[in-house]
């Protein structure tokens, strides 16, 4: 590689271009200008070292195509430059360069609509990431010997393209795998899809893939979640707990785009959850969330049996109805359970999880009132009351909304609230009375 001038004298410019020699006879010297592609006759005392910044590959490449629908002949000499719409550019010509005929892999193909055993390979992000079936293990066993003998071989890629099969050596493990190029980042030098896997990785060392290697069905399965367009931070939370590395799920395709070899899948997980419904719901912003009241309409004169969850006094009671024992049971499983995303922030209204400072459990709340840094939260199931910091307070999943609250919100017949507020000796009293020790009350109404 060195630097010469193009000639005034020889129909030139007199600029210094980049070019390689061709080949040298006594003082005479044949170039070719590596960024331009003419070539060039000059005397070897006019051939400069090319300094180290500038030795890089040439930005002028074979061409074999058409020009404005004729073919170019092997006679034919053609400069095609990258051009703009600047005075000077020269009249526009229609290029078209046939691109090469590149081997395809062949992709495992699952029925749609039908569910399938998978393992995680590769996370993504959005919903996106590869798995493979559980059949892979014995596919990758059979590909070990062959791409083992292909990379020994050492042969070339005949055409480094975007779309090429190859086997890209993976730095991390050093071994070689499968892989499609991405992008060609410079002369030897490529982004490459590890199909089987999918990662993609920087390959500075790439090989043929041998038709042995070829005919094995790729196992790596392209996979995005159905319905998924999230950005939400437990959203994000649920799918990193599901989508890891080797966890074993259940996809169902649904759809199949040729173009990206990519499927469009529902998947279960764990417990049988629904990773797309789970983020889906997770997605909903705090702002949206509601708690389901369920309108009380207890008939008049008629005992009911009840809890005295809270009383603040004979104006504030909170009790709940002895029947709905279990479903307390499951809100506080379910509360405990959910992922603990700490809210960024809330105001009057807003419906959380709130983590009890006294015992340390999360229970169902609604902030009543803000105060600096300071969040009045209640307890809507059970009716008492707390001041805690926003690091106590979660988002809560829209299935816990759901439930219908338990705490019903009740005063006593025929009290009212005194000047000055109620004693609390005499409230302390009211608490003994309504709040057994065992047991619940049989209380007649409408004395509630």
């Amino acid at each position: 590689l060195c630097v010469t001038r193009w000639e005034e004298a020889d129909g030139g410019d007199g600029v210094l271009y980049r070019a390689v020699v061709l080949w040298v006879q006594h003082d005479y010297v044949k170039v070719r200008f590596i960024d331009y592609g003419n070539s060039y006759y000059t005397s070897l005392s006019k051939i400069l070292d090319c300094p180290e910044p500038y030795r890089v590959p040439g930005l002028a490449v074979a061409f074999i195509g058409q020009i404005n629908e004729k073919p170019v002949t092997a006679e034919s000499h053609y400069l095609i430059e990258k051009t703009g719409v600047d005075e000077g550019a020269g009249i526009p010509v229609t290029v078209s360069i046939p691109l090469p005929k590149l081997h395809k892999y062949k992709f495992t193909k699952p029925e749609l609509s039908t569910p399938v055993t998978g393992y995680v390979s590769v996370p993504l992000s959005h919903g996106h990431f590869f798995a493979q079936l559980e059949t892979a293990t014995e596919v990758l066993e059979t590909l070990a010997p062959l791409i083992a003998t292909a990379a020994a071989a050492k042969t070339p890629v005949p055409d480094l393209v975007p779309g090429a099969p190859v086997l890209g050596y993976y730095d991390v493990d050093k071994n070689y795998y499968r892989g499609r190029v991405v992008e060609v980042l410079k002369q030897g030098v490529a982004k490459v899809l590890f199909v089987d896997y999918g990662n993609t990785e920087t390959c500075t060392s790439m090989y043929n893939v041998t038709p042995e290697i070829m005919d094995v069905r790729v196992v790596g399965i392209n996979c995005q979640i159905d319905g998924l367009n999230w950005v939400g931070v437990e959203a994000k939370s649920i799918y990193d707990e599901h989508i890891v590395p080797d966890s074993e799920l259940t996809i169902t395709p649904l759809s199949y785009d040729k173009d990206q070899k990519q499927f469009t899948v529902s998947v279960s997980a764990g417990e049988d959850v629904d990773v797309g419904a789970a983020v889906a719901e997770a997605n909903v912003p705090v702002s949206d969330k509601k708690y389901t009241v369920e309108d009380r309409n207890f008939p008049t004169n008629t005992y009911l049996t009840l809890y005295c969850s809270n009383l603040t006094s004979a104006q504030d009671v909170c009790l709940q109805q002895e029947e709905e024992s279990e479903l307390l049971d499951t809100i506080v499983a379910e509360s405990e359970a959910a992922p603990k995303v700490q809210l960024l922030s809330a105001g009057s209204g807003t419906v959380c999880l709130v983590r009890d400072p006294k015992d340390g459990a999360h229970y169902r709340g609604q902030v009543t009132s803000v105060s600096e840094d300071k969040f009045s939260v209640h307890y809507v199931d059970y009716g008492n009351r707390e001041t805690v910091p926003i690091s106590s307070l979660f988002d809560i999943p829209v299935s816990l909304t759901q439930h219908k609250v338990c705490g019903v919100h009740c005063k006593i017949a025929g009290t009212k609230t005194p000047e000055g507020g109620f004693d609390s000796g005499n409230t302390d009293k009211l608490k003994e009375a309504v709040r057994p020790q065992h047991g619940s009350l049989r209380l007649r109404t409408p004395c509630l």
